[in-house]
């Protein structure tokens, strides 16, 4: 009997339950010492799985695999995490710039149609400038950071302003930089969020996934936790958390921008942000104002349910 808890994609490993034992050398580092897998009623092929000290980068789709002699079923769903009152949710992103780190741009990997100016800003022109040919540019209009992370935690803040279109986030620093058109996907080494034309916010994991904003972003939070397993993009205007993605890293991550637009005249400079150093206000742990919130479940398995437990866990179920 096999019962896998995953995020996003089938690898990323929430809990895994084999052979007759929970295998928590598989877990995801976030989820180490949070999940409990309750057992009462797996002979009869119901499973629950507790998540404890839930914050709010836990929201997201979760699936369940359960596989047993005569059954092989599955299911997904989204997990919503709540803040009662809000009044705490700005903890979140006070925590993540403790890891502030200094960017900067690498002239050398952007496009010839995209100008950088002290290492900090980029802006698309429509004329472009002479540079040299090397295998570190991007064929698309794109630019990396001269930084490369393999390990810890690193966050940076980048100013989208008002544009229409734009990419920002991570790349492994092996991908094909010659391709002009790319699905930034976690499946060819992108990590990112993005706003389209339609004014619409989505990444991809590699599943669609859109994201409605109660305050449109002209700052992004970038939070890249490399043993975690772990990316989180934070709205700074309202200080909130817009959504976590989550893999097993391997190889030289690099911060990524990318521009989508073809007229100078609507291009407005990206660039990355002084992160502000606040002061310290006294920490109090974001799950004591969190509310379960209603959960929307895809019903692949049948009688598929869901439930939410205290304020500071939520238990998942199937059978």
């Amino acid at each position: 009997m096999e019962v896998r808890f995953f995020r996003d994609e089938f690898r990323a490993v929430v809990h895994l339950y084999r052979e007759g034992k929970d295998q928590l050398h598989m877990q995801m580092p976030a989820y180490r010492g949070r999940t409990e897998l309750l057992k009462d009623s797996i002979v009869e092929g119901r499973v629950s799985l507790r998540l404890k000290k839930v914050t709010l980068s836990d929201a997201g789709l979760y699936g369940c695999w359960f596989r047993s002699q005569n059954n092989d079923q599955e299911a997904t769903w989204e997990l919503h995490v709540s803040d009662r009152r809000r009044k705490h949710e700005g903890e979140e992103l006070r925590e993540a710039r403790k890891h502030a780190v200094e960017v900067t741009l690498d002239p050398e990997t952007a496009h010839p149609q995209l100008y950088i100016s002290d290492l900090k800003a980029v802006r698309y022109r429509n004329i472009s400038q002479v540079v040299t040919d090397s295998d570190k540019r991007f064929a698309r209009k794109c630019v990396v950071a001269s930084q490369g992370f393999q390990a810890g935690k690193h966050y940076w803040e980048v100013d989208v302003g008002h544009n229409e279109m734009w990419g920002v986030g991570v790349c492994r620093d092996d991908v094909n930089r010659k391709v002009v058109y790319v699905t930034l996907s976690p499946n060819y080494g992108y990590w990112v969020l993005r706003m389209t034309r339609e004014q619409e916010y989505l990444t991809l994991t590699p599943r669609k996934i859109n994201l409605p904003l109660r305050t449109p972003p002209t700052k992004v939070g970038v939070l890249l936790d490399y043993e975690g397993g772990a990316i989180s993009f934070f709205n700074v205007d309202d200080q909130s958390h817009i959504y976590t993605l989550t893999y097993q890293f391997e190889g030289l991550l690099r911060p990524y921008i990318q521009y989508y637009t073809n007229d100078e005249k609507k291009a407005i400079p990206i660039e990355i942000h002084p992160v502000s150093q606040e002061p310290e206000k006294e920490a109090t742990s974001d799950t004591h104002n969190l509310a379960p919130a209603p959960l929307v479940t895809t019903p692949f398995l049948p009688k598929v349910v869901v439930f939410t437990g205290n304020h500071t866990s939520h238990s998942l179920s199937g059978h």
